[in-house]
């Protein structure tokens, strides 16, 4: 991705001309690049309450409650900028699969396993309780937690977003036997395959629905105090699985030239 201030004189140039954005449009894309697209770094490395658009729009998000979901936002992008990779990579009988499989099986496995465990954990985390251990955890609770409430609506936004919340965490709760049995810890029984009840299945599509889950919920509080959605799942990577097959079918294509090369050099010997 470029820079911001050069990726925002393109957006400008191109929006009107070539997409015939308006400037409300306009405005939203500049903002998901400098708020979501590079994890909220306005330039000195730490959040910003202000809406960044052309238009200099006021954040209505009380200070405090925007610390935390601009916290969660952060952690949030990062879960969907590696399912992302994982589902470009290891999605099942794909060509992308079995050219891994074939040019970087170990490698592959390693990705794989890691990218997987690292994505429960980290919904796990932001999905858990609001405290661990006598300390407060940045969760999804915590936005409820920070709504005053001191207006009818702010009381319904309340009361929503923490039902939402208990629910979100009920529905990961197969995540949570995971991190707990087998990434986080050890289970003896189950790492030493004696008889015992097997772990639940966690399918990409579960994985998906969780992610389309708090995507919902984060918006629902951003919508209520800036009429504006956040589009997570497309979140945008300096590189990504794609990329990574891209020069490994490249690497693959000259490998295959070369050994053709070298065949008919010898062919011409004999």
């Amino acid at each position: 991705m470029c820079p911001i201030p050069i990726s925002d004189d393109i957006d400008q140039v191109l929006a009107p001309h070539y997409y015939g954005f308006t400037n409300e449009e306009l405005d939203f894309i500049i903002f998901c690049d400098t708020r979501y697209c590079t994890g909220m770094d306005t330039g000195e490395g730490k959040a910003t309450n202000k809406v960044m658009t052309t238009s200099d729009q006021a954040d209505m998000m009380p200070t405090t409650l925007r610390e935390i979901h601009d916290g969660l936002s952060t952690e949030f992008n990062w879960i969907c900028a590696k399912f992302k990779v994982y589902k470009q990579l290891f999605e099942p009988d794909t060509d992308t699969t079995k050219l891994l499989n074939a040019k970087v099986r170990d490698l592959s496995v390693i990705i794989e396993n890691s990218l997987a465990d690292d994505i429960l954990v980290s919904v796990c985390r932001i999905t858990d309780g609001l405290k661990s251990v006598g300390h407060e955890c940045l969760v999804l609770e915590q936005l409820a937690e920070n709504i005053d409430g001191c207006s009818p609506d702010e009381t319904i936004l309340k009361e929503h977003v923490r039902k939402e919340s208990i629910d979100i965490r009920d529905y990961c709760e197969d995540f949570r036997q995971w991190r707990n049995n087998r990434i986080a810890h050890a289970n003896l029984a189950i790492s030493l395959n004696r008889p015992v009840a097997p772990l639940p299945t966690v399918h990409i599509k579960k994985i998906e629905e969780a992610l389309r889950r708090i995507s919902h919920l984060m918006n629902s509080v951003e919508g209520h105090f800036n009429s504006m959605e956040i589009r997570y799942e497309d979140i945008i990577l300096r590189g990504d699985g794609r990329d990574l097959v891209f020069f490994l079918r490249k690497a693959d294509e000259y490998e295959e030239r070369e050994r053709k090369e070298l065949y008919e050099l010898y062919s011409k010997k004999e």
